[in-house]
């Protein structure tokens, strides 16, 4: 659990920001296991709807959430029915999710760009992708929908014989150990989502209890001012009115 959950937390999210996201990919496990009993339309359509709550939840919130996870496995289920275009355009949506997420540094030790090798792309038709998504992270405008992305390079994936897989090299694809050992993280990640909902609940108690504290002195900072500025004003007054009586005694 420990290494997912430092990826997690590599994104970068708030504990509240990072309790909803694994609130969102909690039932990952039931989709990896259709991936991996070769259910694969089944697959499509568990990832499809996770998708559409990934957007729902989006939406709702105002903010961007990564989704590398869903993307990635509705590529593979799509390759295990043989549609690799469809399978190629979630990978390299799921590649611009990871981009967009974690920079340059780790993105070629992650899934989808290992997938696309796997898949006999050329790193050079990744490249112009990975540049223009880190502009758009350097700029701090992330895109909620990696589409946005991927439309502006579509005709390039769209080139006739850009796939020249044979059937091994689909089996080999779906049963990679890197596909497989998704099925074992993905159990990890369930069993230890309860922890996890823990961990993160504490962070945000911790939080809250820091900002109360903070409010708190704020709150005893401005009594204490607001205190000496009445006693300043009423001895100001005193000093007034002790004034006016030493001008009216002389007269």
């Amino acid at each position: 659990m420990a290494a997912t959950f430092e990826v997690e937390l590599a994104f970068g999210y708030s504990p509240e920001k990072l309790l909803l996201y694994n609130e969102m990919i909690e039932d990952n496990w039931i989709g990896v296991e259709s991936l991996r009993t070769s259910q694969y339309e089944k697959a499509e359509n568990f990832y499809n709807s996770m998708l559409g709550r990934f957007y729902e939840k989006q939406s709702f919130n105002n903010e961007r959430f990564h989704k590398g996870t869903p993307y990635h496995n509705l590529a593979l289920a799509q390759a295990g029915q043989g549609r690799l275009r469809d399978a190629m355009k979630n990978f390299i949506l799921a590649f611009i999710e990871d981009v967009l997420s974690f920079g340059e540094a780790i993105v070629s030790v992650l899934p989808a760009e290992k997938a696309l090798t796997m898949m006999n792309l050329s790193s050079s038709y990744l490249i112009p992708i990975k540049e223009k998504a880190i502009s758009y992270r350097d700029e701090n405008s992330k895109p909620s929908n990696p589409e946005k992305i991927y439309l502006e390079y579509k005709k390039i994936f769209e080139t006739p014989g850009l796939l020249p897989l044979q059937q091994e090299d689909i089996v080999n694809l779906i049963s990679s150990e890197e596909t497989q050992n998704m099925s074992s993280i993905a159990i990890i990640q369930r069993i230890h989502y309860d922890e996890k909902h823990k961990i993160l609940e504490t962070m945000i108690a911790n939080q809250k209890e820091a900002i109360d504290l903070q409010f708190n002195v704020v709150k005893r900072s401005s009594i204490v001012s607001l205190s000496i500025s009445i006693v300043s004003l009423i001895l100001g007054l005193i000093s007034l009115i002790l004034g006016i009586i030493s001008i009216s005694s002389l007269h």
